[in-house]
């Protein structure tokens, strides 16, 4: 029977989390906290271990050891899927999808950031392995470079390939933003304070 154990390292301005299983180390997680923010701003797990929930583990654990040890009451997840440069794989894409369960949203204004004068360009991202296609959208603001997920509004999983090639307007991120239907890269992710029951009964802690 395997045997899976979590530690917890305090570093001086937050924590990481590290998940084994019989002895080998599947993925890490860390947080940081300025005042009374919590703020998951890493998590990994190994691709031979990817897929099989040990992210939402780690995520659930970060935010429980946060609110246990510094009594954070304000939540934040910096940039839930890495975007990096042209053409990079789309990874941590359930970590968006996580991120919805628990009640995050991304912390922008979609009518600024998707208005037509921002956007410059818009490019699909191919599938590749095990990651979703997607879209690079390249801005005229900050953040400038952007990567966006689409997810089937039933299944909530990334949609296909095929889904990415049809004509694509800026009214459909913001339709897409506003039915939670869209995992975006380069963003920092936010916790409303009406979503915060949502938040600690996803992490089954008493609401604090």
């Amino acid at each position: 029977m395997n045997k899976r154990e979590l530690k917890v390292l305090e570093l001086k301005k937050g924590l990481k989390i590290s998940l084994y299983d019989d002895n080998k180390l599947l993925g890490e997680g860390f947080g940081e906290v300025e005042g009374s923010l919590g703020i998951l701003y890493d998590v990994y797990v190994f691709k031979e271990y990817q897929k099989k929930g040990y992210g939402k583990i780690i995520v659930k654990e970060v935010f429980k050891e946060l609110i246990k040890r510094f009594k954070v009451k304000d939540f934040l997840i910096r940039m839930v899927m890495k975007g990096g440069q042209k053409g990079n794989l789309l990874e941590n894409v359930g970590m968006g999808i996580i991120a919805y369960k628990m009640g995050f949203l991304p912390q922008i204004n979609p009518y600024e950031l998707f208005s037509q004068e921002n956007i410059k360009n818009i490019e699909i991202i191919p599938q590749k392995e095990s990651y979703p296609a997607g879209y690079q959208i390249s801005l005229q603001k900050a953040p400038y470079l952007l990567t966006a997920v689409i997810l089937d509004p039933l299944s909530q999983r990334p949609q296909s390939q095929t889904f990415y090639y049809r004509f694509v307007s800026y009214k459909n991120f913001i339709q897409w933003f506003l039915e939670n239907q869209i995992i975006l890269g380069n963003v920092d992710y936010y916790l409303k304070e009406e979503n915060k029951e949502k938040f600690y009964k996803y992490l089954e802690v008493n609401n604090v």
